[in-house]
C-alpha cells in the first residue's frame, strides 16, 4: 500500500473510531438514568469535535475544489433523501426553531456547494441536541426527539462512510491528508 493511501486510510479509520464511539453512547442513552450525561458527550465530541473537525479541517479544502460540484453516482441518493426528508424540518418539528449556523459555517451556506448537505445535518443534530439539553431531566429518557437523535446520528454516518470518504478520496492531495491528519490526530480521543 503506498505511504498516500495509507494516510488516507488513517484518516477514515479514525472517522470511522469516532462515528462508533457515538453510536456506543446512543446506545447507552436508551437505557440512561441520567441520558443529560450521553448528550453531554454527543455534543461535545459528536458535535464540537467530529464535525467541527470535519467543517474546518476537510471542508474548507473541499469547497476550493471545483470538482465537487460535478456530483456523483455515490451522492444521488443521499441527495433524494436529502430532498424528501430534510434533517432541519425533522428537527424543527422539536425545537420549534429554524437552525441557526455559526460563523464559520456560512461560507458553506453562501458558496451554495454540495457540501451544505452534510452541514445541515450537523447544525440539525446540534440544534436537536441543544433542545434536548435545556429539557427538564424528568422524562427526557422517554423524549421522541432522541429517536430521532439516533436516526439523524446513523443516517450521518452511513452517508459519510459511503459517500464523503469517496470525494474525500477522490479530491484530496497527500498533502493536504496530511495537513488534516496533523491538526485532527492530537484531538481524538477514545473512550473508555
Amino acid at each position: 500500500m503506498s505511504k498516500d493511501i495509507a494516510k488516507l486510510e488513517l484518516l477514515k479509520e479514525i472517522m470511522v473510531r469516532e462515528h462508533g464511539l457515538t453510536n456506543v453512547c446512543l446506545e447507552e442513552l436508551r437505557s440512561s438514568k441520567n441520558p443529560k450525561v450521553q448528550l453531554n458527550w454527543l455534543k461535545q465530541n459528536a458535535v464540537l469535535k467530529h464535525q467541527y473537525n470535519e467543517e474546518k479541517l476537510i471542508f474548507t479544502k473541499l469547497l476550493k475544489k471545483e470538482r465537487l460540484k460535478e456530483g456523483g453516482p455515490f451522492c444521488v441518493l443521499f441527495f433524494d433523501e436529502h430532498v424528501i426528508s430534510p434533517p432541519a424540518q425533522l428537527v424543527k418539528k422539536y425545537t420549534t426553531k429554524d437552525l441557526t449556523y455559526c460563523e464559520h459555517q456560512d461560507v458553506f451556506k453562501k458558496d451554495r456547494s454540495p457540501l451544505e448537505i452534510p452541514l445541515e445535518e450537523h447544525v440539525s443534530l446540534e440544534n436537536l441536541l441543544e433542545s434536548l439539553l435545556a429539557k427538564p431531566d424528568e422524562g427526557l429518557i422517554d423524549h421522541p426527539a432522541l429517536v430521532l437523535l439516533e436516526t439523524l446520528f446513523h443516517r450521518h454516518h452511513e452517508k459519510e462512510e459511503k459517500c464523503f470518504f469517496k470525494i474525500c478520496e477522490s479530491l484530496l492531495l497527500p498533502h493536504e491528508i496530511d495537513e488534516i491528519l496533523s491538526l485532527w490526530m492530537p484531538m481524538t480521543e477514545y473512550r473508555s
